[in-house]
């Protein structure tokens, strides 16, 4: 509590000084403001946390450091048909997906390659197949 005796009141900017990105402005409510984002860029982000003062209270600011790391991914590959014969055609598909309960959707690519089991000679495939990215 300031010298007057009230809790201050007005709006909090928060702002990724490392992007320059307005993350927002939510209204200070018993002397707290708060809000989520999913939208940090990966790597360290500089938050730089700005009061807009009231006529009670001054304006102040702080920084603080968030880092956001890569979420794990899993990757699974199933064929149709499976087992198949000689000469059919099959399809392969990768099935990528965030691991542990981490958030976004997996972007990029997906490289095929097949070896006989056990001969330590392998091919990257290049072939027509098709990739879900949940």
């Amino acid at each position: 509590m300031g010298g007057s005796g009230t809790t201050p009141t007005g709006d909090v900017d928060f702002l990724d000084t490392t992007t320059g990105t307005d993350l927002g402005d939510p209204t200070l409510v018993g002397g707290s403001a708060s809000f989520s984002s999913s939208d940090l860029a990966l790597g360290d982000n500089q938050i730089t946390v700005t009061y807009s003062g009231d006529s009670n209270y001054n304006v102040s600011s702080t920084t603080l450091d968030q880092t956001v790391n890569k979420t794990a991914s899993t990757t699974v590959v199933t064929t149709s048909p499976s087992p198949s014969n000689y000469g059919d055609s099959v399809t392969f598909t990768a099935t990528v997906s965030a691991a542990g309960g981490g958030g976004g959707t997996p972007t990029g690519s997906v490289d095929f390659i097949a070896g006989l089991k056990g001969s330590g000679v392998f091919v990257r495939l290049r072939l027509a197949f098709w990739c879900l990215v949940r």
